[in-house]
């Protein structure tokens, strides 16, 4: 891989990669996927802590502990990445984009991110090389730990309190809300992690087709510049997470597996082509 960087940074800076001009700017609204098969897992996450259980019919207060965890082929599961938007603004030769997706993998893992990057762009005939960087927000991944009877019981963790019943805010079909107390069922223990990354990515895609259609093809490494990960406290009316009312959450270790190759192909629709002066 250091050998690829080397390759970017040096198309980056050339001026004299290719002699073809184009004069040529326009904007590109785009859709697709891609795969991030993530390889930086060095092991999963253990955790285990103490709580207090009161029952509201007898009064008894009793500890008891949690334990959970995520093994690590947990964070070693590639990322199906959907590209929901993407608005790539071309201006001769660089690109500027920002975008919005959604990711999700086979163990259960999804959320969203949001990405913005740049291309210094070299005509190919048909083609144009895209040598860049983006850099990408993952938010809401999140994955159950297990859960904690609610019924009738009030639990206390962390400082933090789960009663047997809480409010929750019902709205209706015309607009208006009310406030309703509902018996809780149990209290959800959420791993929840987000993390900032940055891609070195080389871009191949084709000029407009017939004067708008442009397909692209991307391939690059992620890095990870900074994970966190919490555990969240989440009362639940059932097993169906209905009404969630969430009562707090402590920081954990963010685990791993945010490194890593991706690849993806787009398709988008382009406008406002138009010669520069």
């Amino acid at each position: 891989m250091k050998a690829l960087y080397w390759l970017m940074i040096v198309v980056l800076l050339s001026e004299h990669i290719v002699a073809q001009t184009d004069d040529r700017s326009y904007n590109i609204w785009s859709i697709g996927g891609g795969a991030f098969f993530r390889t930086g897992s060095t092991g999963g996450i253990e955790t285990a802590f103490p709580y207090t259980v009161t029952s509201v019919v007898t009064g008894i207060t009793t500890t008891q502990t949690f334990s959970s965890g995520l093994r690590r082929s947990y964070f070693a599961r590639p990322l199906g990445m959907g590209n929901l938007s993407t608005l790539t603004i071309l201006r001769k030769r660089f690109s500027v984009d920002l975008g919005l997706g959604n990711y999700r993998s086979g163990n259960g893992e999804n959320g969203f991110y949001f990405q913005t990057g740049y291309r210094r762009i070299f005509p190919i005939g048909p083609l144009l090389l895209g040598p860049g960087f983006d850099l990408y927000a993952f938010i809401g991944g999140k994955k159950s730990l297990g859960a904690i009877d609610n019924r009738q019981k009030e639990i206390s963790l962390f400082g933090y309190r789960a009663p047997d019943r809480y409010p929750v805010t019902i709205s209706s079909y015309d607009y208006t809300s009310e406030t309703d107390t509902i018996n809780a069922g149990q209290l959800n223990i959420d791993y929840r992690r987000s993390a900032l990354l940055l891609e070195p990515k080389l871009t191949l895609s084709t000029r407009p087709i017939r004067g708008m259609w442009v397909i692209s093809m991307e391939a690059g490494w992620m890095l990870p510049l900074e994970q966190s990960a919490e555990m969240e406290f989440v009362q639940a009316d059932g097993p169906d997470g209905h009404n969630p009312n969430n009562i707090g959450g402590i920081n954990l270790k963010a685990g791993s597996g945010f490194s890593g190759p991706y690849v993806s192909l787009n398709v988008g629709l382009a406008w406002g082509i138009k010669k520069k002066p």
